[in-house]
Parts: structure tokens; C-alpha cells; sequence
């Protein structure tokens, strides 16, 4: 629950663009970090965080796509995980 006015913000790995590219990227995850469990989700998962939230532009997107520099390097799908921000009214 969150109070009139509150921001959520999330940036979660990814679970359904590359499942490679993904396990391989949660063993390393696990590797370095012993003890710490990550969840990989996907779009529609991350979505549904925000169900009651007015989401910010550009809503749930890559995390490279959300609200990049003009100038910025296009990365693609070089990272692969979800960003977003919603607004309690």
C-alpha cells in the first residue's frame, strides 16, 4: 500500500527476452552477491505493479529505454531488464 502522493520506482532483470542470456546472467548474479535471491520477471509481471499507479512516460520499458540522454548509445537489448515509475494519486 502506498499513501496519496507516492512515487513507486522499479528496475527488475528481465525473464522473457533472451532465457540464455538471462540464466547466464542470474548465475553471475548469484555468484557475486551469495545470499541475495533474484527474481526475474516479465513485462506483463512488472506491469502489474502498477495496476492501481498512473504510470510515468514511457511507462514500462527497457531499463536502457527508460528516459535515455539524447546522446546516448543505443544499446538494443544489450540490457535486459524493465524499468518504470508510478504516481499514486
Amino acid at each position: 500500500a502506498l499513501p496519496s502522493g507516492s512515487y513507486l520506482a522499479v528496475s527488475v532483470p528481465a525473464s522473457d527476452t533472451d532465457p540464455e542470456a538471462q540464466a547466464e546472467a542470474a548465475r553471475r548474479m548469484s555468484e557475486s552477491t551469495p545470499g541475495v535471491t533474484f527474481t526475474f520477471r516479465s513485462r506483463a509481471e512488472v506491469t502489474r505493479f502498477f495496476a492501481k499507479l498512473n504510470l510515468v512516460e514511457p511507462g514500462v520499458v527497457g531499463g536502457n529505454h527508460w528516459r535515455p540522454e539524447p546522446d546516448a548509445q543505443d544499446l538494443g537489448s544489450k540490457i535486459a531488464g524493465y524499468a518504470a515509475v508510478g504516481y499514486k494519486p
